[in-house]
């Protein structure tokens, strides 16, 4: 197995003391700063900190930038809180360092009354409307992934990082553009937003029907972006050849992530011959077919079942591990964690759950278990 660098974003919700959803509708950028100031600043080099100093620790304030007409940042329309991973050697390290991070959130977000939420839309606020500046309108235009910001404020997912420094900018592209045209198979393994604007809506992942298509399911990046619509610029320069992946919901177990983490370092790492499938912009009209029937689309059963069968074979090839049992449970009951939080919804009306507390020995032995 060559070697290969893996790092998570992940977007959690915020719940305020007394259980009331945190967004931008009740909920401002100093009040949530506030609670992770005192987090440490490890300030790790390979981590993007951008020019409004916002993304500067392993935990920042998540939200829409906002600026004014000559691109100056006037402030953030709050959405919750990412945690980001430093870079680790395996998909197994970076979860760990996921649990460590999270935990050491919610330690400092606990005596205060808050909690974090784990799931892939705002479940309560049915929009985001905002007036925006000519710059900001020029900018969002600007890149595939800069676009709805309506929607991102959102909506919530992990970013699933990981390169090689044997790649070419030319295998980076062609990777993401594989997992491109493959992501509407495998985006419902995380589905978990049938909730918005307060109510249940039809289908099972909102944040899919809403957001996958006009964004992007996959990014490379580059130290010369060449001009493809799915490559950035490599911010810092040491992220050059970086793939991420960005289309899951965001999920609660992170045994979950962890499958679907490694079914995309898998799907990566198969044959071309096996996976030929390759596009340049997501499949929006297909993404939200997915997004409404799940894996009771016959075609998209077939084709996910598939998938995860080549993933496996090219994790295993590689000295990966290849156990994915999560999937295959889903595979083999057409259910995904949408289901259950329909089914709590309807026999108790509760929109969100603040993320349920496991034991962290138990936890991380079991994502030790499940990784490299």
């Amino acid at each position: 197995m060559r070697p290969m660098k893996f790092g998570i974003e992940a977007e959690y919700a915020l719940v305020r003391p007394g259980g009331r959803f945190a967004d931008f509708t009740n909920t401002d950028f100093a009040e949530v700063r506030s609670l992770i100031e005192r987090l440490p600043d490890h300030r790790h080099p390979e981590l993007r900190t951008g020019d409004a100093g916002i993304r500067v620790k392993n935990w920042y304030v998540e939200g829409d930038e906002r600026f004014d007409r000559f691109g100056r940042s006037t402030g953030l329309a709050v959405k919750g809180i990412e945690i980001r991973t430093p870079v680790s050697a395996t998909i197994g390290e970076s979860m760990l360092s996921l649990d460590d991070l999270r935990t050491a959130l919610e330690a400092e977000l606990e005596p205060k009354g808050w909690s974090i939420a784990a799931l892939g839309f705002n479940p309560c606020t049915a929009s985001y409307d905002p007036e925006y500046t000519p710059w900001e309108r020029e900018f969002h235009a600007s890149h595939i992934e800069n676009r709805l910001p309506e929607i991102s404020t959102l909506s919530f997912g992990p970013d699933l990082n990981f390169s090689s420094s044997s790649d070419t900018p030319e295998a980076v592209i062609e990777t993401v553009r594989r997992l491109t045209f493959y992501s509407s198979f495998i985006v419902p393994f995380s589905f978990s937003s049938p909730l918005a604007g307060g109510a249940l809506w039809e289908g099972l992942s909102y944040r899919t029907y809403r957001r996958t298509g006009p964004r992007p399911a996959a990014l490379a990046h580059l130290a010369s972006p060449c001009g493809h619509p799915l490559a950035k610029h490599a911010d810092p320069p040491s992220q050059h050849l970086r793939i991420e992946f960005k289309a899951f919901d965001m999920v609660e177990d992170d045994r979950l992530l962890a499958e679907l983490f490694h079914l995309v370092l898998g799907i990566s790492l198969a044959d071309g011959r096996a996976l030929p499938g390759a596009a340049d912009l997501p499949d929006a009209k297909l993404h939200r077919t997915v997004a409404v029937r799940g894996f009771k689309d016959d075609e998209i059963h077939s084709e996910a079942a598939r998938v995860v069968a080549v993933a496996r074979q090219a994790l295993r090839a590689s000295g990966k591990a290849a156990d994915l049992p999560l999937l295959e449970e889903m595979l083999a009951t057409r259910r995904t964690p949408a289901h259950a939080i329909r089914e709590r919804f309807e026999a108790t009306g509760l929109l969100f759950e603040p993320r349920r507390k496991r034991d962290r020995s138990a936890a991380r032995l079991e994502t030790v278990i499940a990784q490299d």
